[in-house]
C-alpha cells in the first residue's frame, strides 16, 4: 500500500464494503524503516470475491499490488 495517494485506503474501504462476505482481506503495509506489516481488516470489510471487486481494486492500487490466495 505504500506509494499510494492518501485517500486510497478510504477508497479501498468503500470498494470492499460493496461486496460484503466472509472472505478475510489482508493489507500489507511497508513502514518507513523498510519493514512490512500485514493487517487483517475488520470483519465488517470481509468480502465475497468477484470479478468486479478484483477489477476495482486493481484499478485503485495497481495490478502488481493485488494478490489473491485461495
Amino acid at each position: 500500500m505504500s506509494g499510494l495517494k492518501e485517500d486510497s485506503l478510504e477508497k479501498l474501504k468503500s470498494k470492499l464494503s460493496l461486496s460484503p462476505g466472509k472472505t478475510p482481506v489482508y493489507l500489507n503495509l511497508n513502514t518507513k524503516s523498510r519493514k512490512s506489516v500485514q493487517i487483517l481488516v475488520g470483519e465488517d470489510l470481509f468480502v465475497t470475491p468477484n470479478e468486479t471487486l478484483m477489477n476495482d481494486i486493481k484499478e485503485l492500487v495497481g495490478e502488481s499490488r493485488l494478490k489473491v490466495n485461495v
